[in-house]
């Protein structure tokens, strides 16, 4: 969901760009391309090992009674 709402901003604001804005909205509309970019090279690649990691882990420490706190 949140790799589809980037992209769907990254569009927007290239629209945006396309049909010519001031100095500072550029600024905003390049930042919003640059995080989309950032989430689908660096993010996206991740999730499914971030998944299976998540996944495997265990409620170990969850287990801990409170007098040991």
């Amino acid at each position: 969901m949140v790799g589809w709402l980037l992209t769907r901003q990254a569009r927007v604001s290239q629209s945006r760009l396309d049909t010519g804005t001031g100095p500072a909205d550029a600024a905003y509309y390049q930042g919003k391309i640059a995080s989309a970019a950032f989430f689908a090279a660096e993010v996206l690649p991740r999730l499914a090992t971030d998944r299976a990691v998540i996944e495997a882990g265990t409620f170990d420490a969850m287990s801990v009674h409170s007098s040991f706190l």
